[in-house]
């Protein structure tokens, strides 16, 4: 008994070492970790240089390498403008300006730190002037979910929304630091890449249209530029350019840029022509039943003859007859041109009994109205499940009926 009494408190004794020894190791394993942590290299104030920058040359290295960048200088997107219900745009430079900017512009330094935040990136980018000892930090939150490619891999998708973040957070503090040098960049690359179009419009005209047409509609690029592609002048196609290369980037998606407008755009001119259609129809149909009532007869008795005035019925020289008794010839035009009169009132037999019954047609709402069709075609896309962005292109440069289209859109109620 007292060698089991001994053998049990030898292996009580022995836990209660090794869980203080745990404890103790426990504490001792855990590494403190920073969110953000600061450079220890940190630099202050102004440095001592080999060579000095000079601003002059800057620009001129920017002006020649501009001409020779193009639209891997800047980026052109679109966004919706909610409080005007309208479609602006977005462009500015790249962050391959930024990276040569900052390159020609010599002795700076250029640091980013990020910060998790669960659902986002907060990224904190810095700027260094080592001549003159400027410095510039800004924050730039980018969300997890804004990749927008990398096909079906989440861990893609992460990776790449992760480094956007990064470039977007330099070109920030880049071109914030460096405003005069970045605009003018920006502007060069721009006029260049116009100059350049310019010097062989056509073959740039066809390979872009070309191009576009591999990956989208060429109607929906049309519809936004304003004109065909066979029009399209030097500063069109570099819109253009510009706005597949934001996509090619990832800046914006192809749907934003070019919205899709044909299933819109084809259902608005069926229904259009369709109601031109009936109304055509029901013109013909009043027309031929007041010529059968207009006579002489059929006029005494409906009482609503129309009295010519003295112009109208004088006869036309074209249709005067060759020969004959002239008052009787001009009697009998009096009253085909008052029976014709009669008829041009009352052309769809809404002001008569007798004209709705012979048409058949019940009267319905104006179709000439051009703001009564756009709301009636923002309802409609509504109905079709169709997205708010894809608005017909007779409606984009008009404001009143690009309004009305919304209005129908967002309430899918007639006005």
């Amino acid at each position: 008994m007292n060698t089991e009494t001994v053998e049990r408190e030898d292996r009580f004794s022995a836990l209660d070492t090794f869980a203080r020894e745990s404890e103790s190791r426990r504490g001792g394993d855990v590494v403190a970790t920073s969110p953000f942590q600061t450079p220890t290299d940190r630099v202050f104030g102004a440095q001592a240089v080999a060579v000095f920058r000079d601003e002059s040359k800057v620009l001129g290295k920017l002006k020649f390498l501009a001409a020779a960048a193009g639209t891997d200088w800047y980026y052109r997107f679109p966004v919706r403008n909610k409080r005007e219900n309208r479609i602006d745009w977005i462009e500015g430079p790249s962050i391959k300006l930024a990276n040569d900017l900052a390159r020609l512009y010599g002795n700076c330094d250029l640091d980013v730190r990020v910060q998790d935040l669960g659902n986002s990136w907060l990224f904190y980018a810095r700027f260094l002037d080592l001549e003159t000892g400027f410095s510039l930090v800004r924050p730039f939150q980018q969300q997890k979910g804004a990749g927008k490619i990398g096909g079906g891999d989440d861990a893609r998708r992460l990776d790449i929304a992760f480094q956007i973040g990064t470039s977007k957070a330099l070109r920030n503090v880049t071109v914030n630091a460096l405003q005069t040098f970045a605009d003018f960049a920006f502007e060069e690359a721009k006029q260049g890449l116009v100059d350049k179009i310019g010097k062989d419009l056509p073959k740039w005209r066809n390979a872009t249209a070309e191009r576009l047409r591999e990956h989208v509609d060429i109607a929906r690029v049309e519809a936004i530029i304003g004109r065909k592609a066979a029009e399209w002048l030097a500063p069109d196609i570099a819109r253009v350019i510009a706005m597949m290369k934001a996509v090619q980037d990832g800046m914006a998606s192809l749907d934003d840029t070019f919205p899709p407008i044909q299933a819109v755009g084809d259902g608005a001119a069926a229904d259009q022509k369709s109601a031109v259609d009936d109304f055509a129809k029901t013109e013909t149909k009043d027309q031929k039943s007041d010529a059968s009532t207009s006579s002489p007869a059929g006029a005494g008795a409906s009482g609503k003859q129309s009295t010519p005035t003295a112009d109208e019925a004088k006869p036309s020289p074209d249709n005067a007859p060759p020969s004959g008794d002239g008052t009787n010839s001009n009697s009998a035009q009096t009253r085909n041109h008052a029976a014709e009169t009669t008829s041009a009132e009352k052309p769809s037999g809404q002001d008569r009994p007798e004209g709705k019954a012979t048409s058949g047609h019940t009267p319905g709402p104006d179709v000439a109205d051009p703001i009564t069709q756009a709301r009636a075609k923002g309802i409609e896309a509504r109905k079709k499940g169709l997205s708010r962005k894809a608005v017909p292109a007779e409606f984009r440069n008009d404001e009143q009926k690009l309004q009305a289209y919304l209005d129908g859109f967002d309430t899918g109620e007639e006005g």
